[in-house]
């Protein structure tokens, strides 16, 4: 495997495992307890497919990995772009935590087909996402336009026009309720006039 190749799956591979490790802590620090079958539902329906997909890009889309390492407030190049990023960010840590204290003072209560249901969603995000992947290599999570991208409508773009937004909206609406929280679609919605925001500032 040549160097740069093999730097690329280290970092990914470390970022994953640094991911399920604040993703653990967060859910399981707030809620303050490991006896809570729904973060570890979550946890695995979050982390396994995001290992498989990971695992799949590297070996037959590793350009597609590279620019997804970039994203989040530090990849992007305008001002506007990276407000939007740190915001979101903000809320994405409040959609598990608010779950996790839900689950330490009993608010919700709410039944175990609901959490499954949850999962589901996240499930479906996650294939949406892969999907986006699959028909556009120039997918990314910062707003950018890459050397040699085109217009892509084929695959779920030929059904919708921003498809990627479409699946993590499904994917953000999912967690709380994987998570047994009622209180955690706050933070749900907050992230939704996010990804709102920033599909109009990037216009």
């Amino acid at each position: 495997m040549p160097v740069i190749q093999h730097s690329l799956h280290r970092r990914a591979w470390t970022a994953l495992g640094f991911l399920v490790v604040v993703l653990g802590m967060i859910v399981f620090g707030s809620a303050g307890t490991v006896y809570y079958w729904q973060g570890w539902l979550f946890l695995v329906v979050f982390m396994t497919p995001a290992i498989a997909i990971t695992g799949h890009l590297l070996k037959n889309d590793s350009a597609l990995v590279e620019r997804w390492m970039r994203r989040g407030s530090a990849g992007e190049t305008r001002t506007s772009q990276k407000r939007i990023q740190a915001f979101n960010l903000v809320f994405f840590v409040a959609l598990l935590v608010l779950p996790g204290l839900d689950r330490r003072f009993g608010s919700s209560n709410l039944p175990a087909w609901t959490a499954m249901a949850g999962g589901a969603m996240v499930l479906v995000g996650y294939l949406g996402l892969f999907g986006v992947m699959k028909a556009n290599s120039f997918a990314s999570g910062a707003v950018e336009l890459a050397e040699g991208q085109t217009v892509v409508s084929t695959g779920l773009y030929g059904l919708l026009r921003h498809p990627m937004y479409a699946a993590g909206l499904l994917l953000i609406a999912g967690t709380p309720l994987a998570l047994g929280s009622l209180w955690g679609l706050a933070p749900a919605a907050a992230l939704l006039a996010g990804i709102i925001w920033r599909l109009l500032a990037a216009g």
